[in-house]
Parts: structure tokens; C-alpha cells; sequence
């Protein structure tokens, strides 16, 4: 056998080239372009209260199916051994015959019944053939709980998704604020330096020079607070979205403003016929009701129908049978009107539920005026924002004109840009007001598929 070695060896230019594309690989997995849409589904899919109402849906359909089970028979295999003070016999009495001269007695042994010690084993096997409609009422009311189950899980879907549409609108924010910062602070940076330059000439006072000192240091303490903001931001998504820690997040969309054609009246209706609590709360009363009538099944006569067979044929005494089948009924007289009670707080709940059905009306009428009020004021925030945003460039144009020529002073340029950055980040709260408010409208209307599209 021939072994060959092979040598690779790299110049230092190299081996950095190559450390420099293993590193970019690395930061390329690690870094994932996010949309709109991305995080909707992402949201539906990984997150864990998500997964939970999941599992909660097909524990239901495992109960729904548990209950139909319930008209299959039983069957069990019993064993018991049984020790006994003797033997079981029948004894019989002496049987005299009147013949003469002096009669006949005749005397027999007794019959064995049982043995001292006695191990039986056997099959039993029931079916419930009328339980007072418990069964039919159990299936009706695990039924009732699927549904249930499904509209909590829709429930669940849409808040999870909502959250996750506010969150990235937040990101959003946070990174329009950010620029916002970094392009004042770059601006006061260059004003600062033009009244140190001015300063030297004569031409700017000391106190130029300190208000230009202290415009650059609130700069840098706004933007590291706008930074702090964003990293918290990011970090909501994340774990709105079941993300890493260490994932890089790039997003695709922006804060936009897409006109609002819901009329408030329309709004509130389809709400009130789509809103995933009011059928938690309809499906629950159903199965109330149902329940309801499972206690008061148990008042009702018990009808089944048995077999038995006995595999121990040893142990079988003359009186019992290899096998047997029958038809058995019970009924409870009197159990202290436990069934009657137990049906009673069913009925309590139901009205409970009758009750909390109308304040769900309520909160789901308050809930979407809110949002279309909301809605509705940052539409009007962002019309006159925008007007504010083109005055402030207007008035910052202006201000360094004015101070380039000699004719205005370093304050003037510090407000006119102090002015200027309210006036970009008052647009972006009001986009992100605008946004949000439309994506918890959507949420309130109960629209999941606009929810899941990115609420586009």
C-alpha cells in the first residue's frame, strides 16, 4: 500500500483572504432579510403560544374522539384467587324410606361445591346499549370543544401575528429614528467645526463656540439613546418571531402610509361576526348545555349488555356456568341528589357565560372604534407632519444661508436642525402610529388571512 502526503501551504495574504470568506459566510448565515409578510408567517408558525394553542386543538380532537368511543365494548380479563376456612360442600340429610319391617336409610356423601383454595380467571366484555343519552351528550359537547379549541387557536394566531406587525413596525421606528440622530449629529459635528473655524477668525463669539459644544454632546446623548431603543426593538421582534439572539435582522419594507377605505359601521359589524372570542364564548355555552345534560343522563336507567367466560374450568363448581351472556340494567334511586346538583352548576355556568357573551359585544364594539379613531387622528398626524418635515428643511436652509453670509447666528442653525430632527421623527411616530393602529384594526375585524399577508 502507497501513501501519499499532500502539502498546502498559503502566504499570510492568503490565509487572510480565506479568514476574511469563512467570516463573511459565517455573518451571511447568521443575517436574514425580514418583509412584512416574513414575519407574519414566521410568527404563525414558530412562536410558542402559536405551537400551544396547536397542541390545545388536537388535544381536543383526541377527547372528541375518546368520546365516541364510548359506544365500543369493554372487555377485561379478571383474575382472582380466593382462600376459603374449608372446602364448600352441600351437605344432604338422610333419606329414610318407609319399607317394612324396619325401613331404609340412606345416606349420601355431601357434594363438593368448592375447593379451600380456589384461583378463578375469566373475560368480561360490556356495551352500554342506553345510558340516559350521557353518551350522545358527550360526544355533543366534545364536538362543541374542537370548535372551541379552533377559535381560541385563531385567537391566539391572530394576536401572535398582530404582535409581530407592531413589533417590526417598531424596528421600523427605531431605525428611521436612528438615521434621524446619526444625520443630526453629523450635522452639528460640521456646524461645530465651521464655528471653531470662525472662532479662530474672530468672527463667532465664545458663546457660538459653546452652544455648538453643546448641541454636538446633546446629539450624541439623543442619538446612543435612539441606538438603545432600536436594540430593544430588535429584540421584541425576535422574540415575537422565535428567533436567535444572534441573528442579524435586515428589513425589507418601510414605514409607509397606504390609505384607510373602512367605513367604522362596517368595521364594527364584520367584527362582531368574526371575532374568534365570541365563538369561544358560543361554542362554550353549547357545551355547557351539553354537559349539562350528561349529569342529568345519570338520573336516567343504566342499560348494558354482558358476556362472561370462565377460562379456569377447574375451579368451576357444579352451580356455575362455562360462559354466560345477559342484558343488565341499574337505576339510582338516591345518591343525595349529587347528578341533580352537578347539572345545576351547569346551568349557573351557562348563565354566566349568556352574561359574558353581551360584555364581549361590548368590548368588541369599544375595540374597534378605538382603533379607527386611532387610525383615523395619525392619518391627520401624518398629513401635517409631512408639511412640517418640508418647512423644517425650509427654515435649516435658510438658518445656514444666513450664518454663511454673516447675516444670522450659530442658534439660529442649531434650531432650525433641533427643529428639523422633531420634525422626521414626529413623521415616522406618525407612520408608526398609522401602521399599527391599521394592523390592530385588521386584528379586531378578526381578518387572519390580511394579518398573514402582512396586513398589505
Amino acid at each position: 500500500m502507497n501513501t501519499y502526503r499532500f502539502t498546502l501551504r498559503l502566504s499570510p495574504g492568503w490565509c487572510l483572504l480565506l479568514l476574511a470568506t469563512l467570516a463573511a459566510a459565517a455573518s451571511a448565515q447568521d443575517t436574514l432579510s425580514l418583509s412584512e409578510r416574513d414575519a407574519a408567517t414566521r410568527a404563525s408558525t414558530d412562536n410558542p403560544v402559536v405551537l400551544a394553542a396547536h397542541l390545545g386543538l388536537r388535544a381536543s380532537e383526541k377527547q372528541l374522539s375518546g368520546a365516541w368511543r364510548q359506544y365500543s365494548p369493554t372487555i377485561t380479563a379478571n383474575a382472582r384467587y380466593t382462600y376459603l376456612n374449608d372446602d364448600l360442600a352441600l351437605g344432604i340429610p338422610a333419606i329414610t324410606l318407609p319399607l317394612p319391617p324396619r325401613g331404609l336409610t340412606l345416606t349420601l356423601d355431601p357434594i363438593h361445591l368448592l375447593d379451600r383454595s380456589t384461583l378463578r380467571a375469566d373475560f368480561t366484555a360490556t356495551l352500554p346499549l342506553f345510558t340516559g343519552l350521557r353518551i350522545e351528550s358527550g360526544i355533543r359537547a366534545a364536538r362543541h370543544l374542537v370548535q372551541e379549541a379552533t377559535a381560541e387557536d385563531s385567537l391566539a394566531l391572530q394576536k401572535t401575528v398582530a404582535e409581530g406587525l407592531v413589533d417590526y413596525q417598531r424596528c421600523l421606528l427605531a431605525d428611521a429614528n436612528v438615521r434621524a440622530r446619526e444625520e443630526a449629529y453629523a450635522t452639528v459635528s460640521r456646524h461645530h467645526h465651521e464655528v471653531g473655524s470662525l472662532r479662530v477668525q474672530g468672527i463667532a463669539t465664545q458663546y457660538d463656540l459653546i452652544r455648538a459644544d453643546l448641541a454636538v454632546a446633546e446629539a450624541d446623548r439623543a442619538l446612543e439613546e435612539a441606538r438603545t431603543q432600536r436594540v430593544l426593538a430588535y429584540r421584541m421582534l425576535k422574540k415575537t418571531l422565535a428567533l436567535p439572539e444572534g441573528t442579524v435582522l435586515t428589513l425589507s419594507d418601510s414605514l409607509c402610509y397606504r390609505p384607510c377605505s373602512l367605513h367604522v359601521e362596517d368595521a364594527v359589524a364584520e367584527a362582531q361576526s368574526a371575532r374568534p372570542e365570541k365563538a369561544v364564548i358560543r361554542e362554550k355555552q353549547e357545551e355547557v348545555r351539553a354537559l349539562s345534560c350528561v349529569e342529568k343522563g345519570k338520573m336516567l336507567p343504566q342499560i348494558g349488555a354482558f358476556a362472561v367466560y370462565e377460562l379456569n374450568r377447574n375451579a368451576l363448581t357444579q352451580l356455575d356456568p362455562r360462559w354466560a351472556v345477559g342484558i343488565s340494567a341499574s337505576f339510582t334511586i338516591f345518591n343525595g341528589l349529587k347528578d341533580l346538583a352537578s347539572g345545576q352548576v351547569y346551568d349557573i355556568q351557562e348563565s354566566k357565560l349568556n352574561a359574558l357573551q353581551q360584555e364581549a359585544t361590548n368590548a368588541v364594539d369599544l375595540e374597534v372604534r378605538r382603533y379607527y379613531t386611532d387610525l383615523q387622528t395619525a392619518e391627520h398626524n401624518i398629513r401635517s407632519s409631512q408639511t412640517a418635515l418640508a418647512l423644517a428643511h425650509e427654515a435649516l436652509r435658510m438658518a445656514d444661508r444666513r450664518f454663511e453670509t454673516g447675516t444670522g447666528t450659530s442658534l439660529e442653525v442649531i434650531d432650525a436642525q433641533t427643529s428639523l430632527v422633531a420634525s422626521r421623527t414626529g413623521l415616522a411616530a406618525a407612520l408608526f402610529s398609522y401602521d399599527s393602529s391599521y394592523v390592530q384594526l385588521l386584528r379586531a375585524m378578526g381578518r387572519t388571512a390580511d394579518l398573514l399577508n402582512g396586513a398589505l
